[in-house]
């Protein structure tokens, strides 16, 4: 049987970064082992025109595949990912790793937020230019210092730039994140930062700080008062004079004009319990002291926000972190608190054979036996549930494009480990801009996780999952839609194949009629037992049935390798 292997595509592991919630009161898969592969990106950026061009994220329009369902009411958010593996010409150097996110609708929830999907659509074809810009300069700098410095790069040391999408609140009225951001460039350390997004859910407008504020009058001095609780007197140099440089009426930078006093626009984001405020490293105090943050309590300052943007008391979310996540009221005394994913090594440094959670940088009950390398990604999710319970969601990037989900319950301000489940990535390649879409989870009552399987061809397909009695993720969907085509090209009938004739949304009709000999088509979805769902390059929908699904698996009683002339299996 001839078999083609698909080279999956991994994730490039972003540093750490320093993420902020915000604390306030508020009333099985079945584990299937990777296989190793591996892939380098090695490739020059395309020419700046373009990231300007009307045909960004134009494929979302296509019809492509069915998404799987989501609830009304609420956006979901998917970011295109660019991953960048840069060398010198003659291909020996490593020069840059690093990727960057930006966040845009899935097309479902473009359908229901059509302005929102606008305005996301519009900030992401300029923050991916921006972003793509930074790095050529990066690059061009690096080749420069390479030159000069030749010593400077090799065994490991190499120009970083990661940028990140970090939800904080999605919901019916406010669709709000972070990009959080870290970078090397040459020099004793490297910068890190936030900045913030917000907008309308409902209209798409870019929200400032003042269209979310029912007056700015003494914002200066809530805020001053809330770092001080936060850090103390002696933490800072002169905060009052730090300070006064922040306008809350301003969006961005200002130079100060022929006055010079040049003034800040507060960096900030709404959460689900309150507003953000982040200040960089430098901002407020040296480097070596970090960045600091505070957050602005719905509960604390009832009267600070305008009414229609508060959230609902009991709206379940989930927030993104890298490494560490502050601001967080984990034991419900109305004080911050603060989560760490901490790696166990073994002795030599070399392996990570456990995974722990801090909280307020005291250890848990770690996980155990987890063998990841200490490069490969690793990030969490933050999560309340609609009743009140609070999980992390550790996800590991694994070999081949899977990830292992550690859970861990908060309560009584201590973390458990509950346990893990095994998915795969639901990656959905961009082939036009080089990129990647994957999903951002920032709603525990819907989690889209995606599954590997192997019917013709080998093929990633999700659906949705809701968060457990356990914690633990649980879906009662029996179907899966596809993430992204099963194969590079439709697979070709290579004998006559009876089906059942399907509608527009999936269901039968009651008709019957035969695959060809010939015939071209391509996997939409499956429920991973008994049927398989196709679609002919005329857009015909049909069902077969999966008669076994061990290696190699039977369709309507025909081995795998009779039923199509190509079967694409990732190996």
């Amino acid at each position: 049987m001839k078999k083609k292997v698909l080279i999956g595509l991994l994730g490039i592991a972003t540093a750490a970064v320093m993420l902020t919630g915000c604390g306030g009161k508020k009333d099985s898969e079945e584990k299937k082992e990777p296989q190793e592969k591996e892939e380098a990106f090695e490739e020059d950026f395309p020419e700046e025109e373009d990231a300007e061009d009307g045909d960004f994220f134009e494929e979302e329009e296509e019809e492509e595949t069915d998404t799987a369902p989501e609830t009304a009411g609420v956006p979901c958010l998917e970011a295109w990912i660019k991953s960048v593996y840069e060398t010198t010409d003659d291909g020996g150097t490593i020069l840059l790793k690093g990727s960057y996110e930006v966040p845009v609708l899935t097309e479902k929830s473009a359908e229901e937020f059509p302005e929102l999907a606008a305005a996301l659509l519009d900030a992401a074809k300029t923050n991916r230019s921006t972003f793509r810009g930074d790095i050529e300069d990066e690059i061009s700098a690096a080749k420069e210092q390479l030159s000069e410095v030749p010593e400077s790069f090799g065994d490991g040391m190499f120009y970083s730039d990661n940028t990140k999408v970090l939800p904080q609140r999605v919901d019916g009225k406010v669709t709000s994140f972070f990009y959080s951001f870290s970078n090397y460039t040459g020099g004793a350390h490297g910068m890190y930062g936030q900045r913030g997004e917000t907008y309308d859910t409902k209209t798409g407008e870019a929200l400032a700080l003042t269209d979310i504020l029912t007056d700015t009058d003494g914002f200066d001095g809530i805020v001053r008062g809330e770092l001080l609780e936060a850090y103390g007197e002696d933490f800072f140099g002169d905060l009052d004079e730090a300070l006064s440089s922040y306008d809350p009426g301003l969006t961005d930078y200002s130079d100060g004009g022929e006055s010079g006093e040049a003034s800040f626009a507060y960096n900030w984001a709404l959460s689900p319990e309150g507003l953000v405020l982040y200040f960089g490293p430098y901002s407020l105090a040296s480097y070596a002291q970090g960045a600091q943050t505070v957050c602005l309590s719905y509960d604390k300052y009832p009267e600070l926000f305008e009414e229609k943007y508060l959230p609902g008391e009991s709206d379940p979310f989930m927030l993104r972190f890298d490494f560490t996540i502050e601001g967080i009221d984990v034991d419900g005394d109305g004080k911050s608190d603060s989560l760490t994913i901490d790696s166990k090594y073994s002795d030599d440094y070399s392996v990570i054979e456990g995974i722990d959670l801090m909280v307020n940088e005291t250890e848990s009950e770690a996980f155990k036996d987890v063998d990841i390398w200490p490069d490969s990604e690793k990030y969490g999710y933050y999560l309340k549930t609609r009743d009140g319970k609070q999980y992390v969601y550790v996800i590991l990037q694994r070999e081949s494009d899977y990830e292992e989900v550690l859970v861990f319950e908060l309560k009584d301000g201590k973390a458990r480990p509950v346990d893990s489940q095994w998915f795969s990535r639901g990656i959905r390649i961009d082939e036009d801009d080089d990129g990647y879409f994957e999903r951002l989870l920032t709603n525990p009552d819907r989690m889209s996780f995606a599954t590997k399987f192997d019917f013709l061809s080998s093929f990633t397909a999700e659906r949705n999952y809701s968060v457990g009695e356990d914690g633990m993720p649980v879906s009662g969907e029996d179907y899966y839609t596809l993430v992204t085509d099963a194969a590079p090209e439709p697979l070709k009938a290579k004998t006559e194949l009876d089906a059942k004739v399907l509608d527009d949304d999936g269901a039968e009709t009651g008709e019957e009629t035969v695959i060809k000999k010939g015939d071209e088509f391509n996997v939409i979805g499956t429920d991973g037992k008994s049927l398989l769902d196709v679609k002919l390059t005329d857009g015909t929908k049909l069902r077969l049935s999966i008669t076994s699904v061990e290696y190699p698996c039977e369709i309507n009683g025909i081995v795998d390798s009779d039923c199509v002339e190509q079967v694409w299996y990732a190996g």
